[in-house]
């Protein structure tokens, strides 16, 4: 899935959260998108629930670069 990290009623760490706590047969791969958060201020904990960032603006060879890292 990508997910932005900030949206208007929950942000991405709790989105993943949420996903995460379901009874979803299979746990979905995360890619969180960034833009106006230092990437280093959130890679801790976004790293402890998502496989990647991307910083926005990107473009689909930033993406599929990111995606083909797993």
């Amino acid at each position: 899935m990508l997910s932005d990290i900030q949206m208007p009623v929950m942000n991405g760490l709790e989105f993943v959260s949420k996903t995460r706590s379901s009874n979803l047969p299979h746990q979905p791969l995360f890619i969180f998108m960034t833009g106006g958060i230092s990437e280093e201020d959130l890679r801790a904990d976004i790293l402890k629930l998502a496989q990647g960032i991307i910083n926005k603006p990107f473009n689909t060879t930033n993406l599929a670069e990111t995606i083909k890292k797993f």
